[in-house]
């Protein structure tokens, strides 16, 4: 499963946010060269002339410099922002659904987080035996054994600020927690990927498994049919998760998964009573 697509579209992301920043950057800088050649029809230090035929002008002058100025921090600070998130999007480590890998990145993921639980236990026994949560050479020498660092040892073996020695309760039980939410994710996704592309066709409307996309759609046969099944009928698609793609063919459509899915029905179904009250 995951979008055949999936790598091109990041780096489109990508580039368009870099894009983005560049224009942002650079209507900020044209915007503070207007500022300053405005600046340069005004002799410097010259006071508004009240009464006089130029004061009009000056009074105009002044306010667009500071519309100018206004608009040069904000598209600059724009730039920056796409700069941020475009390096965030480049760093991103987090494992995407539309990922063809996905299964294969969150195994490997779920096979590091078991490991390090099962590390943090033994860790954990080797403190607690004689002597003691005492620290000793020895203790040092078998965590070091296990991989650690001599300074993360003697760190494990003295108290915390709440006087807890080794790896804290809630750090177990967090990864432990992380666990079992990534085993349910790969459920979900081996559960997806054994779903076959499918079109149910509705009057007016089609419900579609694109499995190549990574998306359950509710395709419309065009404006018109949007407009009268749904729209006017006040049914909210976006309250159900589904979102309008142009790029995907035009129509409404969310990242498969079961609750996709039965939300998807759900939605077919109120569209078909929509429809049918309309026809009569």
């Amino acid at each position: 499963m995951g979008r055949e697509d999936y790598s091109a579209i990041q780096a489109d992301r990508i580039t368009r946010m870099h894009e983005r920043a560049e224009k942002a950057e650079a209507a900020s800088t044209a915007a503070y060269e207007a500022i300053r050649r405005m600046s340069e029809v005004l002799p410097f230090g010259q006071p508004i002339l009240v009464g006089h035929h130029s004061e009009r002008a000056h009074r105009n002058l002044i306010k667009r410099i500071g519309q100018k100025m206004d608009a040069s921090g904000e598209l600059s600070k724009k730039a920056d922002d796409l700069s941020s998130r475009a390096a965030s999007a480049e760093m991103n480590t987090a494992i995407s659904s539309d990922d063809p890998n996905a299964i294969d990145a969150l195994r490997k993921k779920l096979a590091g987080m078991i490991r390090n639980q099962e590390s943090m236990k033994a860790v954990n026994k080797i403190i607690a035996s004689k002597p003691k949560y005492e620290l000793t050479s020895g203790k040092i020498e078998q965590i070091v054994a296990m991989g650690y660092t001599e300074k993360t040892a003697v760190s494990l073996l003295e108290p915390d600020f709440c006087r807890r020695i080794g790896f804290p309760g809630y750090a177990l039980s967090n990864n432990n927690a992380n666990i079992a939410r990534v085993k349910r994710r790969i459920e979900q996704l081996e559960k997806v990927s054994a779903l076959h592309d499918e079109r149910v066709e509705y009057e007016g409307f089609a419900l579609v498994i694109d499995t190549a996309l990574n998306r359950v759609q509710i395709d419309f046969r065009g404006r018109d049919a949007y407009q009268m099944i749904c729209k006017d009928k006040g049914i909210n698609l976006r309250s159900y998760g589904f979102v309008f793609s142009q790029r995907d063919g035009n129509c409404w459509q969310r990242k498969i998964t079961g609750d996709a899915i039965r939300s998807a029905k759900r939605v077919a179904a109120l569209m078909s009573e929509a429809e049918k009250g309309g026809a009569e």
